[in-house]
């Protein structure tokens, strides 16, 4: 079975058919119309150039330089001839801490090399710097201060409520018994002993000793004195001894009597002591501790003067 044909397809025309014999319809519009979207083509083109043309700014600013911008001074490189030369040095230090001399050398803009096991700083600076760091080493690495000695002379009095005659008693130990006599109920002193301790600055010392404190008893009684350092302390009065933990301790013999009367049964040991932290101000006598001795209207009295041997 066929299908239907449109009755326009089959004129060879075309849908528009001029019957005067011309040429179609559509062919006379097509030629017309091809002026006209010519003119629209090339109208539409200049305006495109016209939008996208470069100006002269632009030409400008896209135009590279004929010369290169030249560095500012500080960044522009200098020639070879003009750097400063650099020279290397090795220096042995003898004296002082290696590290901190190389700390100290951190001021200067140069590398620095300490060798703690060698002993050495090496250095790489220019020529017109080199002399300033070797003064600066040779400042620093100094022998360090020696250390000085402190000297104590230490009076072991025996305090009692028997009054004993002046004599008895050094002459610069006198004042010391009359500020003594009016702080407590004592009437007489004696010199028990005299001790020395010499040690250097900020180190411990110690000493014993026997003491014969009643002529009665057959055995002296025994004692210790010590402090675990003597710091020296300088201000705008001069120098002090500060004396940290001083300790003073005795063994003292005794003797025990008969009750109700003064007959001696017995020898016995009693222990008397004290511990504290003084400055002693140089050249000056300071009582720096009491013991009692047991029961007895006695006690120990410590008087310590100091000084600073060079």
């Amino acid at each position: 079975m066929k299908a239907p044909i449109n009755p326009d397809l089959r004129n060879p025309a075309g849908l528009a058919h001029n019957e005067n014999g011309g040429s179609p319809e559509w062919q006379r519009a097509g030629l017309s119309m091809r002026p006209q979207k010519l003119g629209l083509r090339i109208l539409v083109t200049c305006f495109w150039m016209l939008l996208f043309a470069a100006t002269p700014g632009v030409l400008a600013q896209v135009k590279k330089p004929d010369k290169p911008v030249e560095q500012p001074a500080s960044t522009k490189p200098q020639p070879a001839a003009e750097r400063q030369s650099q020279i290397q040095k090795v220096f042995a230090v003898k004296h002082a801490d290696v590290d901190a001399i190389a700390r100290t050398l951190s001021i200067f803009p140069v590398p620095v090399h300490p060798n703690r096991e060698l002993r050495v700083i090496g250095v790489s600076a220019p020529v017109a710097l080199m002399p300033t760091i070797e003064e600066t080493i040779r400042r620093l690495d100094v022998p360090p201060a020696a250390p000085k000695n402190v000297e104590l002379t230490v009076y072991l009095l025996l305090a009692s409520d028997q009054e004993s005659s002046s004599s008895s008693l050094p002459p610069d130990l006198e004042s010391v018994a009359k500020q003594l006599m009016a702080t407590f109920a004592f009437k007489g002193f004696r010199v028990v002993d005299t001790l020395v301790l010499r040690s250097r600055d900020k180190q411990s010392a110690d000493v014993r000793g026997l003491a014969k404190l009643d002529p009665d008893i057959p055995n002296p009684s025994t004692y210790s004195l010590s402090h675990r350092g003597a710091s020296i302390l300088s201000d705008e009065k001069g120098h002090s001894i500060r004396l940290d933990d001083l300790r003073f301790k005795a063994q003292i013999g005794v003797k025990r009597q008969q009750a109700g009367g003064s007959a001696v049964i017995a020898y016995e040991t009693i222990e008397a002591g004290f511990g504290t932290n003084v400055d002693v101000r140089e050249g000056q006598k300071v009582v720096v501790g009491k013991a009692a001795v047991g029961g007895t209207n006695t006690a120990l009295i410590l008087v310590i003067t100091a000084k600073i041997l060079e």
